[in-house]
């Protein structure tokens, strides 16, 4: 059975959306923290609840900062970000000043796999071009989310080795945009949080 695409408007986000978004995000941890078998950890959904609801306010005032949206109808059915390249991505490497990082991608539990993902990302990364950038980094943290980025973009360019524990690793993607075509840098590095690049195995 193929998968169902859903009819969707991206659009960026406003302050009138405030409200509909924070529920989502909610809606989107308890479940990805369910997925991750840290359902208990409430304290780990309550410091990413909060970041994700204070990027997206900085967003209304902060150029640095551009939060998107997919809406079916009047409803909020998912995210994504550019922003600049946080404390995570600059673990591994240093990024070349000016470009920017795609994150914030939280896709309503009722509406995975209908391909609003994938037309978050096109849009974002139609974006990134109109805005003149040629590559972006995404970095994953989670299980589930690094499984879904390895199966779009291959094997991750830097590997933060044992970032968040004995065999729990963190991944970051540089991803370039060329000729409407996104080509990854395919390094397939591993490194260590200390090591930063210059570690690749």
């Amino acid at each position: 059975m193929g998968i169902k695409v859903m009819k969707i408007e991206i659009r960026e986000l406003k302050s009138s959306h405030l409200e509909e978004t924070d529920k989502l995000f909610e809606k989107c941890l308890r479940d990805l923290l369910k997925r991750e078998g840290l359902s208990h950890d409430q304290q780990l959904f309550d410091e990413e609840v909060r970041r994700l609801e204070r990027m997206v306010r900085e967003s209304l005032t902060d150029d640095r900062i551009r939060f998107y949206a997919a809406f079916t109808g009047d409803s909020v059915v998912g995210t994504i970000a550019l922003f600049e390249p946080g404390d995570l991505v600059r673990c591994g490497l240093t990024p070349e000043p000016g470009c920017l990082e795609v994150g914030g991608v939280y896709i309503h539990p009722d509406h995975q796999r209908q391909g609003v993902a994938q037309s978050l990302l096109a849009f974002a990364e139609d974006e990134l071009l109109r805005l003149g950038h040629d590559f972006y980094y995404l970095d994953a943290g989670f299980k589930s989310s690094q499984q879904y980025w390895v199966s779009r973009f291959g094997n991750a360019d830097v590997l933060l080795r044992d970032y968040w524990g004995q065999g729990a690793h963190h991944m970051i993607w540089k991803r370039w945009l060329g000729g409407g075509e996104v080509r990854s840098f395919g390094c397939d590095g591993k490194v260590s949080v200390n090591e930063g690049i210059r570690g690749v195995e």
